[in-house]
């Protein structure tokens, strides 16, 4: 007699979402910007389960000034950008262009 069992069903797990090359590219283009000007001093690239982080730091131990959130694909296939400022939502938009206009607006800071 042979007895059947059930497996579970499987978790349906996202994908994990990663920057292109041409988006890193406009990113790090900013970021070397304000590297040069002495704002910024170490950046951190996150992949979690279903998002793409990009995170500025002043200094290395600090906590992230700004972060950049790439969210999976809506109903017209295109991502969403969120710019964030701890847990603040900046801005957002479908567009990485417009989201690092909002983060280039900012202001800037300014040393004695």
């Amino acid at each position: 007699m042979v007895q059947l069992f059930q497996l579970p069903e499987p978790q349906t797990r996202s994908r994990p979402l990663f920057f292109t090359r041409g988006e890193l590219s406009e990113m790090l283009s900013v970021y070397s910007r304000r590297v040069i000007s002495g704002e910024w001093r170490d950046y951190a690239i996150d992949h979690r389960e279903g998002l793409a982080m990009f995170s500025i730091f002043r200094h290395s131990q600090d906590s992230p000034l700004f972060a950049i959130v790439k969210a999976p694909a809506r109903a017209d296939h295109r991502p969403e950008y969120s710019l964030f400022r701890g847990p603040e939502r900046l801005a957002s938009s479908a567009s990485l262009a417009e989201i690092l206009m909002a983060l280039e607006g900012r202001p800037r800071l300014v040393e004695p």
